[in-house]
């Protein structure tokens, strides 16, 4: 691909792609029958195993249950522990879907080679809080448990029989320091082991999962699978790939896939790789990147299939639309169950933390409720985890807005690339003008896009804000609650509702700095940008990274109304990419914002009457506040 900085290639050259699918069909670990008898909800019983044994059983494995062999007619969960003949799976009700069981004694049970995300479901048994059915929050100690992160997924499409893959594991995190050891599992690969943080290891042509096992200086283990495909070019799926989606929460992949995938080889959660090959010159460059790693588009689990049957002059035909999921969109599948973190300087269960922040709380959602940290690479904006609070809150439906809805609160995001990684990264928009980002991905021109759209908005959509934000500070006991205004001075009556950390900042400044922020997003000039690249390249870009784009429109193509713009920087909200696969061309469309920046908000202070509400924190010290908090009308922007 030509440097994104200077396009001046994939403007005067052809662009050509190649788009390589590959669904990973997974191997069979092991076999059994249930042999005890079950009763729900079930978070484990007794097997017989008719092939294999418990040492080829993983945790995290995906388990089907049948009536007959290598069926699922009876459900599908996860491995959660494996220990002689007794099978410990995720807490189960009955049923027959993703996530349930309806097995009994006798019934055929299928171990496979296959990680997905899951949700790990908390119990109280009238007594105890469990973690995972079994792990009682008691249990906490004095460390917190580290993660495990062997990267992206590998892909190394190869034209000879082996590639030789580099993995790095340094990225893994130590919550409270120390140093980890690291203890690699390179199944068929040679070596086989390795305690390097950064392996280097040869692999025949297949698929396989790699594992690394961090330990930290308190014995807390952690784990990372990632899958690792070496696989000849030829090999490929025949298929057309109809549409490719991204946003910053993931995306998806939909194909029309010509060659038969029967469900028996490629059940439902299958992993979906894909990579594309790009050119701009007459000849097709070099195939593969050096790690396997850089021409990866999109890896998830496939999800749905749709079968058409239609008549042709040769007969009968049978078409099949397939659709995979990311590891986004899989999380915002899972449920969210509603967690309350609170400071403590002795903490006896997982419930308490000394000096809880932000990294400690989405760490221990995603450790806790999901499988995510077990199955892809998770990183931190580096100062995510410095702002200290005496309590966090995650109360949304499902997982994936959880963790974004505590990240905006400092303000950044969740966000999943299209190499499947699960990054928390800061929205510039919402940044003070100085603290963003400077990276510009690719300056587009009037020679880029075949198609822009723009709406702009001639009237505020909202006059001002009123926020409440949450203190971080050293003392917890002392901790305040700061209210501001934007634009400016308003009148004092209302407010807005006290709420757990809907916004976190560390002093009054950055408080009214950020409301001025959410001032200007909330009034931007235009409304939505949107438009079609000419040259069907789309340029590395990827909503997930918040980097910037820069829009120039001249006065020589301005609209009915003169509206221009000149390097005017935008964030990509979305790609939409639709695929001609027999001219070799994508068609790509993107979704901007244009960057906004406002005005401080002014320091509010309550008024003594009104409507009273307990304050949930001490209030900061001034003559005519008093110690009242008036409820905020419920129709205020909830900042």
């Amino acid at each position: 691909m030509p440097a994104l900085g200077n396009p001046a290639t994939w403007r005067t050259h052809p662009q050509r792609f190649k788009g390589f699918l590959y669904l990973l069909s997974p191997t069979v670990a092991a076999r059994a029958t249930v042999a005890s008898s079950i009763s729900f909800p079930v978070a484990s019983m007794t097997i017989s195993f008719t092939s294999g044994s418990a040492a080829d059983v993983k945790t995290g494995m995906t388990v089907l249950f049948g009536s007959a062999a290598g069926a699922d007619d009876l459900g599908r969960q996860r491995v959660r522990s494996m220990s002689g003949t007794t099978l410990g799976i995720g807490q189960s009700s009955q049923g027959t879907r993703r996530g349930e069981i309806n097995a009994s004694a006798g019934s055929h049970v299928t171990f496979l080679d296959l990680r997905e995300a899951w949700a790990k479901v908390p119990r109280f048994d009238g007594t105890t809080d469990y973690k995972d059915y079994d792990i009682p929050v008691g249990t906490y100690g004095t460390n917190k448990p580290p993660i495990a992160n062997a990267g992206s997924a590998v892909l190394k499409i190869v034209t000879g029989t082996s590639a030789s893959i580099s993995f790095d594991g340094t990225s893994s995190i130590d919550p409270v320091g120390g140093g980890l050891t690291y203890a690699w599992d390179f199944v068929d690969g040679t070596p086989s082991t390795s305690s390097s943080a950064t392996p280097t290891v040869s692999f025949p042509t297949g698929f396989r999962y790699a594992r690394l096992t961090v330990t930290d200086g308190a014995s807390h283990v952690a784990y990372h699978d990632v899958p690792v495909a070496v696989i000849n070019k030829d090999d490929a799926i025949n298929a057309t790939i109809s549409r490719r989606s991204l946003s910053k929460d993931g995306g998806q992949l939909s194909a029309r896939v010509l060659d038969n995938i029967p469900e028996s080889s490629y059940p439902e959660g299958t992993l979906v790789l894909y990579a594309e090959h790009e050119w701009y010159s007459t000849t097709e460059d070099a195939l593969a990147g050096p790690s396997g790693r850089e021409q990866v588009r999109f890896v998830g689990w496939l999800n749905k299939t749709q079968s058409t049957i239609e008549g042709t002059e040769d007969g009968l035909r049978v078409i099949t639309e397939i659709v995979a999921d990311d590891i986004g969109t899989r999380l915002a599948q899972l449920l969210g169950f509603s967690q309350l973190i609170k400071h403590s300087t002795t903490p006896t269960n997982w419930r308490r933390m000394n000096t809880p922040n932000l990294r400690d709380m989405l760490s221990y959602l995603l450790i806790w409720h999901s499988t995510a940290a077990e199955i892809t690479d998770l990183t931190f904006a580096a100062s995510v985890e410095d702002w200290v609070f005496p309590d966090l809150k995650a109360e949304e439906n499902n997982l994936y807005a959880q963790v974004d809805g505590l990240a905006r609160a400092i303000p950044a995001t969740l966000t999943c690339d299209q190499r499947g990684l699960l990054r928390v990264v800061y929205d510039p928009i919402l940044q003070e003008t100085g603290d963003r980002t400077s990276t510009v991905i690719v300056a587009l021109d009037e020679d880029d896009y075949t198609e822009i759209d723009f709406t702009k908005n001639h009237s505020p959509a909202v006059f001002w804000i009123r926020g409440e934000m949450v203190l971080s500070v050293t003392d917890l006991s002392s901790i305040s609650a700061y209210f501001s205004n934007a634009p400016g001075s308003i009148p004092g009556q209302g407010g807005t509702k006290s709420t757990f950390n809907k916004q976190l900042v560390t002093s009054q400044t950055q408080c009214n700095q950020r409301l001025g922020q959410f001032y200007a997003r909330s009034n931007r000039e235009y409304e939505s940008v949107s438009l079609k690249l000419a040259h069907g390249n789309d340029a590395g870009i990827d909503p997930a990274l918040y980097e910037w784009v820069t829009l120039t429109l001249s006065a020589a193509y301005a609209d009915k109304r003169g509206l221009t713009f000149t390097t005017t920087r935008a964030l990509v909200t979305e790609v939409d990419i639709s695929y001609d696969m027999d001219a070799q061309r994508k068609e790509v469309a993107l979704t901007l914002e244009i960057e906004t920046s406002g005005t401080a908000g002014e320091t509010y202070y309550y008024p003594k009457d009104g409507e009273i509400e307990s304050p949930q924190y001490s209030i900061p010290t001034w003559p005519s506040m008093g110690a009242w908090l008036p409820e905020f009308p419920a129709w205020q922007f909830d900042a």
